[in-house]
């Protein structure tokens, strides 16, 4: 997924490849101190996209979420997995756009690429278990739990999974 995407909105999310020239801005991003635990700052997916354990670049890439093409919202990550499925990772929305329906707008142009692109087989992701209302979220969504593990920490995490043949657009 290189190309852009439009989100039919009121107001017109793109979703795009973040460029070199963005970054600065996409730093900007901030979230609720209570959410910051849950999800990646783009400092450090910037730093995980540039390298991994071994100096190559990590094979996924980092999408910025603009409103009306001029100010940035949101980012994440998405990576085609070996399995077919599409990773959705770090989603996470600018503190004052929160409660607006950007996440759900983001997930619903996602759910269109992937019905739009028959090689893809679904979209997996992680969540904290204890991070309710984004788990409660992706439930609605149509997410249904696959795989529980624990972080190194003994967090929680659970793996969920979408799977084209329950994707509407």
């Amino acid at each position: 997924m290189t190309q852009a995407l439009s989100v039919n909105t009121k107001l017109a999310l793109t979703i795009q490849p973040i460029r070199e020239t963005q970054w600065r801005i996409a730093k900007n991003i901030q979230l609720e101190k209570s959410q910051r635990k849950y999800v990646p700052s783009v400092e450090k997916l910037q730093r995980e996209q540039i390298f991994q354990g071994d100096g190559t670049k990590k094979p996924f890439a980092i999408y910025g979420v603009w409103l009306d093409a001029s100010t940035i919202i949101g980012v994440f990550t998405i990576e085609k997995m070996q399995d077919g499925y599409m990773w959705l990772g770090g989603l996470q929305i600018d503190q004052q756009w929160q409660g607006h329906g950007f996440a759900r707008r983001v997930l619903e142009g996602l759910i269109r690429h992937v019905i739009d692109h028959p090689e893809l087989k679904g979209m997996k992701l992680d969540v904290f278990e204890e991070n309710t209302p984004v788990y409660d979220f992706y439930r609605r969504l149509g997410f249904e739990e696959i795989e529980i593990y624990y972080t190194q920490r003994g967090d929680k995490l659970c793996r969920l999974q979408l799977s084209r043949e329950h994707m509407s657009p």
